[in-house]
């Protein structure tokens, strides 16, 4: 009929749920044991990417954080979080730059607020700070040399039609728009080079179609565009888990229908 069920305030099933896609990312890429967390962008999205790479290594001991500076109230919070949640974590460090981030690091979160329009102010990381075998998420503003994404980095996407679209929808070109590396990397096919063939989808690589790993130490950008969809799904599992548990309130959305 296109009554509602239900009204939720879904934001944090929605906070989870990006910072669960990083994870899957995490649990297949990152090294078994992985012990060096580099944080760039301490907010909401890199929390729960951090839980989540928590979930699936948990032997990490050291998290490095950059915030805006290094007196950063996000980049504090983050850290107290870090100390509460996760006693196992011996070292946590605030850093002044990217780099001090990245450096050694198994798994990245790249996951800053940045101005679109001119991609030479996105954050960018250089492949000579970045240790083999190291997975880079980006759900936000990233930027990478050419060279490295063409020649020897893996690319990674959660949903190449996502990225397809984008490329098809948004005014070329779209990596000025929508900050993602896979948007950059639609824009270099647009270009002739690249090829689609360079790039691998997150669901090809689950079901076995494309191999976990293409070569040893190779560095993994995953680029993570988010598919709220999938809130939709997550928050009708959520609904019918409150029906099951009698919780939540009943709304009585009228008394008797206006025209019936």
């Amino acid at each position: 009929t296109g009554a509602p069920l239900a009204y939720m305030s879904a934001n944090i099933l929605s906070a989870y749920r990006t910072g669960a896609v990083p994870g899957v990312g995490f649990k297949y890429f990152a090294r078994e044991d992985a012990k060096t967390v580099g944080i760039i962008g301490p907010g909401v999205m890199s929390k729960t990417a951090f839980d989540a790479a928590m979930a699936v290594r948990p032997g990490i001991e050291t998290v490095r954080i950059k915030g805006s500076s290094l007196t950063s109230l996000s980049a504090q919070k983050f850290a107290d979080r870090v100390r509460r949640k996760y006693p196992s974590v011996r070292n946590i460090e605030i850093v002044a730059t990217e780099e001090e981030a990245v450096r050694d690091a198994d798994i990245v979160e790249i996951a800053t607020s940045s101005p679109t329009g001119d991609p030479s102010t996105y954050p960018y990381l250089d492949e000579a700070w970045l240790k083999p075998g190291a997975v880079v998420a980006c759900p936000a503003a990233a930027r990478f040399d050419d060279d490295f994404i063409l020649n020897r980095a893996r690319m990674v996407t959660d949903n190449i039609m996502l990225y397809e679209a984008w490329a098809d929808e948004m005014p070329y070109p779209a990596y000025e728009t929508i900050p993602i590396p896979a948007v950059h990397c639609m824009d270099l096919i647009h270009d002739g080079k690249m090829t689609r063939d360079q790039i691998d989808d997150l669901g090809d690589i689950l079901v076995g179609n494309v191999p976990v790993h293409r070569k040893q130490d190779e560095i993994v950008i995953y680029s993570v565009g988010g598919m709220p969809t999938e809130d939709v799904a997550w928050g009708t599992v959520v609904y019918r888990n409150a029906l099951k548990m009698g919780i939540g309130t009943r709304l009585n959305l009228w008394d008797q229908p206006a025209l019936a």
